[in-house]
């Protein structure tokens, strides 16, 4: 059997996680599930930006705009490279004869290019998970998310190609699996995240 990946990419709260397990549950090959909160958690508390770290300039930051709530995830060298290394674990995840269910969300553009590199040999579908974002801001109150960050990082996230759309307003995770899980069985070709090698 090939080896599979499934990058999910879209905003906070967008229903990512959610989806990400019940596809894991569901599927009927092994899917390891690899999450940017994931990555984020194995950051030492001095270089996070959501802790306050003092080298969070150099990791991770929340960046709120003047005015408004809206938060964005900026990352500094070390950050990047803490990026970077997800995307190669993945790969080399994929190379080792696993498959990979990816929940991300996209920093910025450059993020998903080199995702796109990265991946390059390995056959990866690229999912768009999205709500409206009156949708997403009612789940960050009700969630306690912080407030702002699915805005902050909703225009990186609403990528143009992509292999397959979710829309979780009205779908619930269990049914939206059960969908992407049909679709696989198709046999699809990817084709999307090569449209954002640069």
């Amino acid at each position: 059997m090939t080896t599979t990946i499934m990058l999910l990419v879209g905003t906070s709260s967008a229903g990512k996680s959610t989806l990400s397990k019940a596809l894991q549950a569901i599927l009927p090959e092994h899917y390891l599930l690899l999450g940017l909160d994931d990555v984020f958690r194995m950051v030492s508390p001095r270089w996070g930006g959501g802790l306050g770290g003092p080298l969070s300039y150099h990791g991770f930051r929340y960046e709120p705009a003047p005015a408004g709530p809206v938060i964005t995830i900026r990352y500094g060298a070390v950050g990047r490279a803490v990026l970077d290394g997800m995307h190669y674990a993945v790969a080399a995840f994929a190379q080792a004869g696993t498959s990979v269910i990816v929940d991300e969300m996209l920093l910025d553009r450059d993020v998903l290019s080199n995702w796109a590199r990265v991946l390059a040999p390995c056959q990866t579908y690229l999912i768009k998970v999205q709500a409206p974002l009156a949708t997403l801001e009612e789940r960050e109150v009700q969630r306690g998310n912080p407030l702002g960050l699915a805005r902050g990082h909703y225009a990186v996230n609403d990528v143009p190609f992509f292999d397959r759309l979710v829309e979780t307003t009205h779908t619930s995770a269990r049914d939206a699996a059960s969908e992407l899980a049909l679709w696989l069985q198709t046999n699809p070709q990817p084709t999307a995240l090569q449209q954002y090698v640069t």
